[in-house]
């Protein structure tokens, strides 16, 4: 199980503490806080790097940070799902 800690950039998983980058970490707490719900690329996008939803940005940040942060994950990185066209669950 993933829980967020109060040190921001840490995570534990599996009594295993895990380091993250401060972007790493902010996108899995938007994706664990919406509890299942799947959030566009644009309001992980917002969330995450303050970027407005109404422009249409063509990053591939988002999805160098997902993988990134499902190699650090492990086993646990399973439960991020990709939603092809919209964005991602947890």
């Amino acid at each position: 199980m993933v829980q967020d800690n109060d040190i921001l950039g840490e995570v534990t998983l599996s009594e295993k503490k895990i380091h993250l980058s401060t972007k790493e970490f902010e996108l899995l707490r938007a994706l664990i806080q919406a509890k299942g719900r799947v959030l566009t690329r644009g309001q992980i996008l917002e969330k995450v790097w303050d970027y407005e939803a109404s422009l249409e940005i063509q990053t591939r940040t988002l999805d160098q940070t997902i993988s990134h942060l499902r190699k650090k994950l492990g086993k646990e990185a399973l439960r991020i799902r990709s939603v092809k066209n919209v964005g991602y669950s947890f």
